[in-house]
């Protein structure tokens, strides 16, 4: 089984499916990131490692306490919007 844990609180994440590769946690959810021109830890330019994603999990107690640093990407328009309203509890 998977080890997940909320990149915020180090928190243990429960895997939904008793799977070794189920990469999606109880209570939490799963994030990607692609890097970016401005992260001196990660940006993968070189050829072989272009594509590559970075995987980390947050529990619902964090995304909701961090609420007010998090935006809502809305696919169709690709405009960042506070995620406020959509991660009351």
């Amino acid at each position: 089984m998977a080890t997940l844990k909320c990149v915020c609180c180090d928190k243990a994440l429960t895997p939904v499916q008793d799977e070794p590769e189920c990469f999606q946690p109880e209570l939490g959810v799963t994030c990607t990131a692609r890097g970016n021109f401005g992260s001196t830890v990660f940006d993968p330019l070189a050829i072989e490692e272009r594509g590559n994603e970075l995987l980390f999990f947050l529990c619902d107690t964090c995304l909701v306490a961090k609420r007010e640093s998090i935006y809502l990407l809305r696919v169709k328009r690709r405009k960042p919007t506070p995620a406020t309203n959509y991660l009351s509890h």
